[in-house]
């Protein structure tokens, strides 16, 4: 009998808004959903999110990121020097599990009306081959 790893991950970004702040700024939270939709354990798992906001727009990382789970969050993420969500090295998925990370921007608007970006997960599945996925909107992960 030959058992064939079966390695597939899957990524989706929601974002809400939060009211106008006193200082005119809003809240911008964004909740990336990772899922291992494979039979084999994905490791070495990595969100990249560069965040690039159209001018005149300016952002602040409020909070975050935070992870669930078996991933670990970055703390030295800045979505624009550093776009790894993870520590890669640290973050892994068992078969079956979903995952969250949580980042809160404050975003002064300065006359832009829309924001857009996606986000790319990437993990080594069991046989040693790269697994990637581009983000859907949304909370529920597909594989693309």
């Amino acid at each position: 009998m030959t058992l064939n790893p079966n390695s597939k991950i899957g990524i989706a970004k929601s974002g809400s808004l939060s009211e106008v702040l006193a200082d005119q700024t809003i809240d911008v939270t964004y909740i990336f959903t990772i899922k291992n939709l494979g039979s084999d354990t994905i490791n070495f798992v990595q969100v990249l999110d560069s965040l690039t906001i159209p001018a005149p727009a300016q952002f602040t990382i409020k909070s975050g990121p935070t992870a669930s789970g078996s991933l670990t969050a970055n703390s030295n993420y800045n979505g624009v020097s550093d776009i790894g969500l993870l520590v890669a090295n640290a973050s892994k998925l068992a078969p079956g599990a979903v995952e969250t990370i949580t980042l809160v921007l404050n975003v002064t608007p300065n006359k832009v009306k829309s924001i857009s970006n996606s986000a790319i997960v990437v993990g080594f599945g069991a046989d040693g081959g790269i697994v990637r996925d581009t983000s859907q909107t949304g909370s529920n992960p597909d594989p693309n």
